[in-house]
């Protein structure tokens, strides 16, 4: 699984080289931070030789200073503290330089998943869900966030060890042999952990996002799980997938923490074997005991950036997991896209024809044949049963989805060739249950008219009878609603819902039984307002309680995605068919 999805880590590592002027820098300064860390063994080296004699070439560099032999006994120990300095401050701006490149990829990459979000159909949501799509937009690229510091800790890492290991290399071929024979197998405990840290991540992040999945189920439920005394049974559900998730994470953790350990004493064992090898060397004569210090000191060193290079790896395998949830998302191409060459629109007049429409889900046909027109200012009622097709019929409208077979014309013009803004900004939609965001009443209702003034908000308010509650709010028009607040009751949400559509004063109006939550004396109110306002509209209303459509122009009775019948209440009601049997039982005249 690891080796099949390695191919999205290595394609983050690419838009990252794209941006290569910043990563060579940093590259460069990380290496030049290595060299300065590698010269303080070859200076303690000197220090110690020349305690035990005189050292020719250190005595001749001196002299071309115009410096005394002696002048080593500060000379060299200054150098130290320089190179540590040095080092210091090329590792921080190779780092810093690595890490701001990468916040940059990071927030492309943010800003290219939620714009990938939105222009995603309507049945990639649905059947995506909402809990996944948080998952992946929260988690997911947070630790794409978090890997920017693995990546400058694997660059920085990895520039050490090449360059210490090409100073072990150039002082002494032999002695590197005896410590370079550990590097094959810490490139297989890297492969092979790795592999166990991206599987472990993927459980992970499937079992937050069920735990995700399940608590926004649970909370927005909350009434019906009081309701049922169903406390109990919610607890254990979710301390199931807490637990789930407690286990898997644990697991990955433990197999990440293993790979810090295990370099370690990899690297040990290297040194060891540079120690037991260069002893019987200086005792032989063939090296120097100051050599021999260096060259310990060498491999001491290399073991840091060796095991960093194991934590920074377990560390992107871990983020390689998010890193292939979120380029799945972005390779998936939407089912509704612009018109390659756009028509340009025709004048707002609001008349709607479906002709021959047909739409399946996943392959299971819901509409069939679908033909009907609706003429500028006429309102057309869908009704039928559950599952008859009434919503997916009126969602076909602003393109949340494309039919499948015929064709569905705004305006003469067929949707296809519509541009998607002006198609969406020519229609509004009321649902049945008010989705209204957690801001003012007045960023609510500019949602439909971006440029309305306070005076037309007020009017809008007004037409639906609720600008008086709003005056009484906390901060007035400006005093937060939505799902966060408690501000307005449910029927007071569906009102602005609907002032919502009536600012936005769009030609063609959709009606999920818009006023299913108000009580009497709203629902009233706001149907005066309605009827006022749908005044040369085309209006489409999906009716469940069948009282509201009977001043409907044109009823539609749908049965298996299909129009079973036609007409005006009351041809509909003479017809004795399919309508007049809804109609009988919701008035109770039959049994349901």
């Amino acid at each position: 699984m690891a080796d099949k999805l390695a191919p999205s880590l290595r394609r983050f590592f690419r838009e990252l080289l794209a941006r290569w002027p910043l990563i060579a820098l940093g590259w460069l300064l990380s290496l030049a931070g290595s060299a300065a860390e590698g010269a303080l063994p070859w200076l303690a080296g000197m220090f110690i030789d020349r305690l035990a004699a005189p050292v020719p070439g250190l005595d001749r560099f001196l002299a071309g200073l115009g410096l005394a032999p002696a002048a080593a006994d500060w000379l060299l120990p200054l150098g130290m503290a320089l190179c540590l300095a040095l080092n210091a401050f090329l590792a921080f701006g190779g780092g810093f330089t690595i890490q701001y490149a990468g916040q940059r990829l990071t927030y492309d990459l943010r800003r290219r998943f939620y714009d990938h979000l939105l222009a995603l159909d309507a049945g990639f949501h649905s059947a995506f869900g909402s809990s996944e799509a948080l998952t992946r937009l929260v988690h997911d690229v947070n630790a794409l966030s978090e890997s920017v510091y693995s990546v400058k800790e694997f660059v920085s890492a990895a520039a050490s060890t090449l360059v210490l290991a090409g100073l072990i290399l150039a002082r002494h071929w032999r002695l590197a042999l005896a410590t370079l024979v550990i590097l094959p197998l810490v490139v297989v405990v890297l492969n092979l952990l790795g592999r166990l840290v991206r599987r472990h991540t993927h459980a992970v992040r499937r079992a937050e996002g069920s735990l995700l999945a399940r608590l926004r189920q649970s909370l927005e439920s909350m009434r019906v799980v009081r309701a049922f005394g169903a406390e109990g049974y919610e607890r254990e559900a979710l301390e199931r997938r807490i637990e789930d998730a407690r286990r898997k994470t644990l697991r990955r953790e433990f197999t990440a923490a293993l790979t810090g350990p295990i370099i370690q004493a990899l690297g040990v064992s290297g040194v060891v074997a540079v120690i037991a090898y260069g002893v019987g060397l200086v005792d032989a004569g063939a090296i120097s005991t100051g050599l021999l210090v260096e060259y310990v000191g060498l491999v001491a060193l290399v073991l840091k950036p060796l095991r960093t290079l194991g934590q920074a790896n377990a560390n992107l395998q871990r983020i390689g997991s998010s890193v292939d949830r979120l380029y799945e998302v972005l390779d998936r191409e939407p089912a509704v896209v612009e018109p390659p060459e756009p028509a340009s629109p025709p004048p707002p007049r609001g008349e709607v024809v479906y002709d021959g429409v047909g739409f399946s889900y996943g392959g299971r046909p819901v509409l069939a044949d679908i033909s009907f027109s609706a003429e500028p200012g006429e309102t057309v009622a869908l009704v039928g049963p559950s599952g008859a097709g009434k919503s997916t019929l009126a969602k076909l409208l602003p393109r949340l989805y494309d039919p499948d077979a015929g064709e569905i014309l705004l305006d003469g013009l067929e949707l296809r060739r519509w541009p998607l803004f002006e198609l969406r900004s020519r229609m509004a939609l009321v649902p049945q249950q008010p989705l209204v965001f957690s801001a003012s009443a007045a960023e609510n209702l500019r949602y439909g008219a971006p440029e309305a003034d306070e005076e037309e908000l007020w009017s809008a308010l007004e037409a639906v009878g609720l600008a008086e509650r709003v005056k009484r709010l906390p901060g007035g028009l400006f005093g937060e609603v939505g799902r966060d607040a408690v501000s307005l009751s449910g029927g007071e949400l569906q009102r602005l819902v609907i002032a919502r559509a009536l600012l936005a004063d769009p030609r063609v109006l959709v009606l999920d039984e818009a006023t299913s939550s108000l009580d009497a004396e709203s629902e009233r109110s706001v149907q005066r307002a309605l009827g006022r306002l749908m005044e040369g509209r085309t209006v489409l209303v999906i009716a469940h309680r069948l009282a509201t459509v009977r001043r409907a122009d044109c009823i539609l009775v749908l049965d298996g995605g299909r129009i079973i019948e036609r007409g005006d209440h009351a041809s509909l009601m003479a017809a004795d068919g399919l309508y007049r049997s809804l109609v009988l039982r919701q008035e109770g005249f039959i049994d349901a």
